[in-house]
């Protein structure tokens, strides 16, 4: 094509227009614009797409990147798959990473991790994160799967152990036998619980001295 480099390497082809490729083997740069910086058969098929290295990548939608990695895909239009394995970013400015993470909607970042398993959006700009070791917000030992340090806070309605909120600003749901309990640090212990068997109890419950207990059947 017109205007094409091909730095070095072996077996590299640059046959767009003003494309170009670095170095390293196999690698096509096709689309107008397009860049291959090295690695092993990678793609650069759309328009203004750069693969930055790694093996096997493809970056086909119009300025979409894929900077390394192995088997990635960045098919939608200024899409990005910064790395990992057989990650997709085939949504219109999406963002893919990890290990078979599938951004396939308008505006989805999804990040994936080790477990060898797709995980893919649903809908438009969603953010979504699988990480089987929990996240961590201001710490790095995250005990379940969102470990906040620090305060937070809430605009809208919470629903816990329930898909919905039921209506209500706080909505708490559990088909075991554990409820809600309110507690203090200070002498007296518990405030308040919600048993999930239907008991409510004000100030230590089974704790002789309590204050108020409230069976289900309204003793």
């Amino acid at each position: 094509g017109s205007f094409d480099t091909v730095g070095g390497g072996i077996s590299n082809a640059a046959n767009g227009t003003t494309t170009t490729v670095g170095g390293g083997d196999s690698n096509t740069a096709s689309g107008q614009d397009a860049t291959v910086g090295g690695g092993n058969s990678n793609i650069a098929s759309g328009a203004d797409a750069t693969v930055g290295g790694g093996q096997s990548n493809t970056a086909s939608g119009a300025g979409a990147t894929v900077i390394g990695g192995n088997m990635n895909l960045a098919s939608g239009d200024w899409s990005v798959v910064s790395g990992g394995e057989e990650n997709t970013a085939s949504g219109r400015r999406s963002f893919a990473a990890g290990l078979r993470a599938k951004a396939n909607h308008q505006g989805a970042f999804v990040w994936a991790d080790s477990i060898n398993v797709a995980f893919a959006s649903t809908g438009d700009d969603q953010f979504l994160i699988r990480a089987a070791g929990g996240v961590g917000i201001n710490k790095n030992n995250p005990a379940g799967a969102l470990d906040v340090a620090g305060n937070g806070f809430f605009s809208g309605s919470v629903g816990i152990g329930t898909n919905g909120t039921g209506g209500f600003r706080l909505n708490v749901y559990n088909a075991g036998s554990e409820g809600l309990r309110v507690a203090t640090d200070m002498a007296g212990g518990r405030v308040a619980s919600f048993g999930g068997s239907g008991i409510f109890e004000i100030d230590a419950p089974f704790v002789s001295g309590g204050r108020l207990t409230v069976l289900e059947n309204g003793n």
